[in-house]
């Protein structure tokens, strides 16, 4: 059954099956739109936001039971916020990109968005974010929050993160099979698992309370910072193991600065001492303090 708006497409099923993308000849001809809902809480009085569709339509800002605000699609908007106490939500069809930091943004819920490729919410005062079921979802920005978790499973499409400055204690991107770049600097990590991450390419940990890190299955891994933690000499010797070959000579490990917990001496026990050796030969430069200071 095909239902056909003027000269649009609306609906097409075959043998009481919704069909979601139908191609002639190679052409998209028709490709279902989906209704995307996002909702968030805020402390302030206004919002500034900018919410950016597949097809350009416009979207609606709902406060408080009512209709406050249409958002045309690409386009920077302030809203009045009649009732910040009660929930905010967005409606419209295949969003692809949302810019709402700066914010004072508590809560913000963009879960099952499958059409959302970009979301920027840093500077704000969250506390709860939920991205999950985002599959299209490729860029996050959600750092300078107060996140004590991030739930990003089954964003299978996403390639940079940057959690930075936030709270967070544990992290999962282990489902993030896409990730190239991960900033997870300035939190409190005692866990981080980045198992399956093979596309991952820089790693910035730094600054948390991790004792223990696996990046046996990063193998594009180029760049890691993972100073100022609590990692043993046990730890860095599995680490220079499992660190990939460089073929390249371009790979690069902030290992430590002056003062903080991590282990230093990369002499001994003579096990580690070997590892670091081998580490080397494999293309790596291991720095202290900097990226200028190498070891």
């Amino acid at each position: 059954m095909i239902t056909i708006n003027g000269t649009e497409i609306t609906e097409l099923t075959y043998n009481g099956v919704e069909i979601e993308k139908a191609l002639c000849n190679g052409v998209v001809v028709f490709e279902k739109t989906r209704e995307n809902i996002i909702r968030m809480k805020t402390s302030a009085d206004s919002i500034n936001l900018r919410v950016t569709t597949k097809d350009g339509s416009s979207c609606e800002v709902w406060n408080g039971g009512k209709k406050i605000a249409e958002l045309q699609s690409g386009t920077y908007q302030t809203v009045s916020i009649p009732n910040n106490a009660e929930e905010i939500t967005i409606k419209g069809y295949d969003i692809q990109e949302l810019d709402c930091d700066n914010n004072q943004l508590t809560a913000l819920n963009a879960s099952g968005c499958t059409s959302l490729r970009q979301l920027v919410c840093f500077n704000n005062k969250l506390t709860t974010l939920n991205a999950s079921g985002c599959t299209s979802l490729q860029r996050l920005y959600c750092s300078d929050n107060q996140l004590t978790e991030l739930d990003v499973n089954g964003c299978t499409s996403l390639r940079l993160l940057d959690c930075q400055y936030n709270q967070l204690t544990k992290l999962d991107v282990s489902g993030c099979t896409s990730l190239q770049r991960l900033y997870c600097d300035n939190n409190k990590l005692t866990e981080l698992n980045v198992n399956g991450c093979t596309s991952l390419q820089e790693l910035y940990c730094d600054n948390n309370q991790l004792t223990t890190l696996n990046v046996s299955s990063c193998t594009s891994l180029q760049r890691l910072d993972c100073n100022n933690n609590k990692l043993s000499a046990e730890v860095f010797k599995k680490l220079f193991e499992d660190l990939p070959e460089r073929k390249e000579k371009d790979g690069g490990v902030l290992l430590y600065k002056d003062g903080d917990s991590n282990y230093k001496d990369f002499t001994q026990p003579p096990e580690l001492a070997a590892a670091f050796k081998a580490a080397k030969a494999k293309g790596w430069k291991f720095y202290k303090n900097d990226w200028s200071t190498e070891i």
